[in-house]
């Protein structure tokens, strides 16, 4: 079973502004026109216990200050080169991602997808068909303030 988040905006009746949770014990992506979250496209995903020690792994290993300790050492005492030190800080889920075995993982293309980590996307979103096809987010979602028409209380 895994937890999706999404960063974006597709044309899926399954994928709102909640969660998903996904049944399934294998890993699962969303692809737009070849690419996932792997290419670096924000697209929703889930892994398995695997993927999850994978993904850890390759960001704690790329996290240290230090080289790991020599024989006979019991801490590690000799620094890292500045340039080399805690590099996955600024990591992004592509770097994580990069590496991931897709070949079990059950992959789902969406018709249309906007990045909406950006300026940019978010305009191409606006400035689309698609945003017709989109509806203001439910009460449920943001408090009752936030929503209220112009003049209303």
């Amino acid at each position: 079973m895994g937890l999706m988040w999404l960063i974006g905006c597709v044309a899926d009746s399954r994928v709102g502004l909640y969660p998903i949770v996904t049944p399934s014990a294998s890993p699962f992506y969303f692809s737009h026109e070849g690419n996932t979250v792997r290419d670096g496209l924000p697209l929703g995903f889930t892994f398995d216990s695997q993927e999850w020690k994978r993904a850890r792994h390759v960001i704690k290993s790329n996290s240290r200050g230090y080289h790991p300790p020599e024989d006979g050492e019991q801490f590690p005492t000799r620094r890292l080169p500045k340039d080399e030190r805690y590099q996955s800080r600024d990591y992004t889920l592509q770097n994580v991602f990069a590496d991931a075995p897709l070949e079990a993982a059950a992959i789902e293309e969406l018709n249309w997808f906007y990045d909406l980590t950006t300026w940019g996307g978010y305009c191409k979103l606006l400035s689309s068909t698609h945003c017709q096809e989109i509806s203001a987010p439910t009460r449920l979602l943001f408090p009752g303030s936030v929503l209220n028409k112009l003049g209303e209380g």
